[in-house]
């Protein structure tokens, strides 16, 4: 098991990397007993949130690097009025993509036939493979994903949120 100090050290490793490469980094605080988190780092650049650098505490060792969407309210509206039809081409689509980026997704609630109301992608690292070219290859393939969501609302007008790919550069 990871203890508290190699925690620290990896958090610290981590945090170092991400900061020498221009993003920002604030910790949210885990205080709560029931909380399922060891750690949460939030990333960003130019005053926006663009993923989240995660320590669970239900897996050993494990870092999760992720980015999740939620979506407008008028935006699930939206949504809900398409076709099931087209919902179910639109799941389809979305899914079969992201599988093949290999990320694993997480949708609330669970059945986005019906609605959709977050999207989140991620992607795990274990500290034995834990380099600065191996995380920032993670957070790219997160933030591609997240990315490729966007694209994919956009081409079925879902999204009322403009995508920027210039953020992620």
């Amino acid at each position: 098991m990871t203890s508290e100090e190699d925690l620290q050290k990896i958090k610290d490793r981590i945090t170092q990397w991400l900061t020498e490469e221009g993003y920002s980094i604030s910790e949210q605080e885990e205080d709560n007993p029931g909380d399922i988190n060891k750690f949460v780092l939030r990333i960003g650049k130019n005053g926006s949130t663009l993923f989240h650098v995660v320590k669970p505490k239900s897996s050993k060792d494990r870092i999760v690097v992720g980015r999740g969407l939620t979506l407008e309210d008028i935006d699930q509206i939206a949504y809900s009025r398409l076709y099931d039809d087209i919902k179910r081409k639109f799941v389809h689509e979305l899914m079969s993509g992201l599988i093949l980026m290999k990320v694993i997704t997480a949708f609330d609630p669970p059945h986005p036939e019906q609605s959709i109301k977050t999207i989140r992608v991620m992607k795990a690292i274990y500290p034995d493979g834990l380099s600065k070219d191996r995380l920032f290859e993670i957070v790219n393939e997160v933030l591609l994903a997240y990315a490729f969501i966007m694209l994919k609302f956009g081409e079925f007008n879902i999204s009322s949120r403009p995508f920027d790919p210039n953020l992620y550069i």
